[in-house]
């Protein structure tokens, strides 16, 4: 019966040591994952800020700040790899980012006011 004691300490730490490892390659690999969709996503959205902003320039408008482009291809990349692109998916999103822009909008509207308030010293 003595025999097995070491064997059997050797084959559980053996056992945790591996867990161990897979475990920690697994949480690597998820955050490198999250790294990368986030690198495209800011890649993806410089371009479509790019692209609109000289529409804008070209035909008149309002220039969006590129956290409004960026948001919204977060959130279209999560929804492709979780296999809900739906078009009812996408009305969502268009309905959050209008969201997202009026909130910038008032954000900008009350900090004019304030500047437009203080008084120079």
């Amino acid at each position: 019966m003595d025999i097995y004691i070491p064997l059997l300490s050797a084959l559980a730490g053996t056992l945790i040591g591996a867990a161990a490892s897979i475990i920690a390659t697994l949480v690597q690999t998820r955050a490198q994952s999250r790294r990368d969709r986030t690198k495209e996503a800011v890649a993806l959205a410089v371009q479509d800020w790019k692209f609109r902003t000289d529409l804008i320039n070209q035909r008149g408008g309002k220039v969006l700040p590129l956290a409004v482009f960026f948001h919204y291809h977060c959130k279209l990349i999560e929804l492709a790899e979780s296999r809900e692109l739906t078009p009812q998916a996408l009305k969502n999103l268009s309905a959050e980012q209008d969201q997202l822009i009026e909130a910038i909008d008032q954000i900008n509207d009350e900090w004019l006011q304030r500047s437009k308030n203080k008084q120079p010293t």
